[in-house]
């Protein structure tokens, strides 16, 4: 079926990315590039830990900022969450990704202020 050859081809996608990291385990794109390759999977923790490889290796991208901010929010870590929302905000230009940056800021500094 489709979703299994889509499926088959994330794998392939995801252990391309991994084999690619070995050779280079300081690209923050290549990181981002084995997050994105989780997420396509449906894999949010493998996904979360790339993304979080890729932002300690200087990648400024605002979705993997949002992205690894909003993972850190639903887990209830607000105080990680609004430095990453607050970057993805700052960085993304004006479009919906600005706009979702924003509302899980929000939501994060309201947490921060309740806790």
């Amino acid at each position: 079926s489709r979703q299994r050859l889509a499926s088959v081809d994330g794998a392939g996608a995801l252990a391309d990315a991994q084999a690619a990291l070995r050779s280079d385990a300081e690209s923050p794109e290549l990181w981002r590039q084995v997050a994105e390759a989780n997420l396509a999977l449906g894999r949010r923790q493998g996904a979360a830990e790339a993304l979080r490889g890729a932002v300690e290796r200087g990648l400024r991208e605002p979705r993997a900022l949002w992205l690894l901010g909003r993972d850190h929010l639903r887990a209830g870590r607000a105080a990680e969450a609004t430095p990453l929302l607050l970057a993805a905000r700052d960085l993304a230009p004006t479009s919906d990704l600005r706009t979702l940056a924003a509302a899980d800021l929000g939501e994060a500094l309201a947490a921060r202020g309740a806790g």
